[in-house]
């Protein structure tokens, strides 16, 4: 690898030394989000959503299509699941959360073209590695920063 290839390498992965004294294991880095502090989550190339995480929630961005009203978005938030989707079709995101949220303290919001979806966490402080179950876990060293951030919220 030449010194430009390696700098290409270090702008999508980061380097993590297993054991002093061993070689560099490169491990995939956590893609960051439109805007400073979210995360995305993306399959087959696309944008799935966005999210990101404070002391007490999750927050969860989906752009919907144009041309798609509040009214016809159905959002369902249950203390382990969320369902989005739109009206009288098969839900967009039907997945399992990454941990327990208080349902009625949680709810969504449609604002210039973007589904924000909050959800708060049923135990303060604690880092979630994804908003849903399952998918675009973030890398350990992002896990590390998000909680040295909600330590520094407290």
């Amino acid at each position: 690898i030449t010194d430009e290839d390696d700098e290409e390498v270090d702008q999508n992965f980061r380097r993590e030394i297993v054991k002093p004294g061993t070689e560099e294991k490169i491990i995939g880095m956590t893609s960051k989000g439109s805007e400073k502090g979210r995360y995305e989550f993306r399959h087959d190339g696309r944008l799935i959503y966005e999210w990101d995480q404070s002391l007490d929630e999750v927050n969860i961005y989906v752009k919907p299509p144009p041309g798609i009203a509040a009214d016809m978005i159905e959002c369902e938030i249950k203390p382990r699941r969320i369902r989005l989707g739109l009206r009288g079709n098969p839900p967009f995101l039907d997945e399992e959360t990454f941990g327990f949220i208080v349902q009625n303290e949680s709810s969504w919001t449609f604002v210039d073209g973007e589904i924000t979806i909050i959800l708060t966490k049923m135990r303060k402080a604690e880092t979630w590695e994804s908003a849903l179950k399952g998918r675009g876990q973030v890398d350990p060293m992002t896990k590390e920063e998000i909680k040295k951030k909600i330590m520094l919220e407290r």
